[in-house]
């Protein structure tokens, strides 16, 4: 057993209430996710790197316990992504606007996701006034937050292992009318 572990590692709680809870295929995809993005940013940490707080402290902690999957968490943390799709709710359209993340924003073909979301294609104006962007002639890949977003769509559910999807849904204006009704 080793002391001092918290001041040189990275903890990831989950929320379950243990045994006879199972752990659901989305706790599987979220630290998976987490793990590739963690590895990612930090290369010295591997995959056999990753150790529940009872490996740690045993006899004193007890989690995540038997019913964590460490072969299954472990295969979907290092399998190879499906490319990145972007999918329109509530009919589950599938774009075809080669989104890529690229420095950590992700980037599509401007003009089919206009197209997609039935927009005009927006060149030489003002995306987003909070994040002032201008869209200069002769762009074909923006940022798709800022040109969602500004068009009244708001960017979900993002890139859960294995499904590599970022849902898109139209803004309902009705949703936080009441909110300051208090």
């Amino acid at each position: 057993m080793r002391s001092g572990v918290n001041s040189f590692s990275i903890g990831i709680e989950m929320s379950n209430l243990g045994p006879p809870e199972e752990f659901t295929d989305f706790h599987y995809e979220a630290v998976a996710q987490l793990a590739r993005d963690i590895m990612a940013r930090h290369p010295l940490i591997t995959i056999g790197r990753f150790v529940g707080h009872n490996q740690v402290s045993p006899g004193r902690k007890i989690d995540p316990g038997p019913l964590w999957n460490w072969e299954r968490f472990r295969a979907l943390a290092t399998a190879e992504l499906k490319p990145l799709k972007i999918v329109i709710l509530p009919d589950n359209t599938l774009v075809e606007c080669n989104p890529k993340v690229e420095k950590g924003v992700t980037r599509v073909d401007l003009r089919s996701l206009c197209d997609a979301l039935k927009i005009a294609l927006p060149t030489g104006h003002m995306l987003d006034p909070l994040r002032p962007k201008i869209i200069p002639p002769g762009i074909t890949r923006v940022d798709l937050r800022s040109l969602a977003e500004s068009h009244g769509w708001d960017v979900l559910a993002h890139r859960l292992v294995p499904d590599n999807k970022i849902y898109l849904r139209k803004r309902d204006p009705s949703f936080n009318e009441n909110e300051n009704d208090s």
